[in-house]
């Protein structure tokens, strides 16, 4: 007999909510901080007897708590070794991390202020202050110093992302210095990359950046403005990337916008790389690249005008999609507005306990540590560990016999 599972994708024709898990495991007794019964924080026996009784193929459990929220996940970690065993694998955290994202799940904000504050999207209820790295120096992981090779003075920006070609985590730190005039600059660039836990120098970027701000990645490469000037030294805006996968830079290919009297900057939804055109105090556009690279896949998704949809904005900054489809945006650093492109309306999300500043951003809640390749890199060691004892005994157990029987092998 096929089953359903909680989200309506199909392996057969009875539904099992994921629902049923959830009432499942509330039989198994957990600490009253959630953690196991076992003093040495390890799974104890009667979850793992509660689960055998329930007889659910193994192939069903891995695919229902794929699609559960990380807080869940870390909980079901006491309710049997075997669970905790899967949700610790490399390969499910990986799967978890690719249907958050695919699915728009587990999203959650981080407001900056003078503290840094997380809100969970889907309940949006309040933002609770977070017991950050800087202020817990056990609870993060420490990039090595690299010093700036340079002694001119200049800014720094950054950039984060994946590199899915060497399934490794990068750090992008690029220092412009400032020139003798507006057309002239240098930088240095440098590379850290999380398996290595080292820094290295790169081609320097051959662009002057326009705003020093976090490069926004987007099929796995960091795009950021930069600043030409025509023989009438009229300034254009224009976007180049930084490829985390080879480490080139490569100028974006822009629509052909109908009026080019705006502020530009770049953004990402959904994966996508989108520009913003504000128009000041009349609308603000945003494009979104459909197919990255491509120019002509370009298109206009967005055009919110003010005062009629928004009231005087200086500007705005599209975060994320609700689950019901609106449009969850950042105006002027205070407040966070939801836009209903269908009624062309919007209005303003209450969160409690939000800062009256504040910058916002996106993550998706994964169970990837920091030290995101040390499980792959303990199951490595697992097996040839396994195999090296393998070959040991092998050898103990010839000679063992060869001596008994007066014969060397």
């Amino acid at each position: 007999m096929k089953e359903k599972i909680g989200d309506g994708s199909e392996s057969g024709t009875d539904p099992i909510p994921i629902s049923y898990l959830f009432s499942m495991t509330t039989t198994i007794k957990l600490g009253d901080d959630g953690n196991c019964d076992d003093d040495n924080g390890a799974p104890s026996n009667r979850g793992e007897d509660i689960i055998q009784k329930q007889n659910l193929p193994d192939e069903l459990i891995t695919e229902i708590l794929s699609r559960l929220p990380v807080k869940p996940l870390l909980r079901f970690n006491c309710v049997c070794k075997p669970w905790r065993a899967l949700i610790s694998d490399p390969g499910f955290i990986k799967k978890h991390a690719i249907r958050s994202i695919e699915n728009e799940q587990n999203i959650n904000l981080i407001l900056r202020g003078c503290y840094l504050y997380s809100v969970e999207f889907d309940a949006c209820d309040k933002a609770v202050e977070l017991d950050h790295p800087l202020k817990s120096p056990n609870y993060h992981q420490k990039l090595p110093y690299t010093p700036i090779e340079s002694r001119e003075k200049g800014y720094i920006v950054y950039g984060f992302g994946y590199d899915p070609i060497a399934d490794d985590y990068k750090v992008v730190r690029i220092v412009e210095f400032y020139g003798d005039d507006d057309d002239s600059f240098d930088s240095e660039v440098k590379v850290y990359t999380q398996s290595s836990n080292s820094w290295r120098r790169v081609g320097d970027v051959p662009f002057s950046l326009r705003y020093k701000i976090s490069g926004m990645l987007a099929n796995s490469a960091l795009h950021w403005i930069w600043t030409v000037l025509d023989s009438d030294s009229k300034a254009s805006n224009l976007v180049f990337s930084f490829d985390l996968r080879d480490e080139e830079y490569r100028v974006v290919p822009l629509p052909s916008f109908p009026d080019d009297s705006f502020r530009m900057n770049v953004r990402v939804l959904r994966g996508r790389l989108c520009i913003l055109c504000n128009y000041y105090k009349f609308r603000v556009d945003i494009w979104v690249m459909n197919e990255y690279g491509v120019k002509e896949s370009w298109s206009r998704q967005f055009s919110i005008a003010q005062p009629s949809v928004i009231r005087s904005f200086e500007y705005l900054r599209p975060l994320c999609f609700s689950k019901n489809g609106e449009l969850l945006l950042e105006q002027d650093n205070n407040r966070l507005v939801l836009y209903d492109s269908k009624s062309e309306r919007a209005r303003v999300l209450r969160i409690h306990g939000i800062p009256d500043w504040f910058e916002t951003e996106i993550f998706v809640g994964s169970l990837i540590p920091l030290s995101g390749r040390d499980g792959a890199l303990k199951q490595k060691k697992a097996k040839r560990k396994g195999k090296k004892k393998k070959r040991v005994d092998a050898r103990l157990g010839g000679f063992s016999e060869s001596t008994s029987t007066g014969k060397k092998e």
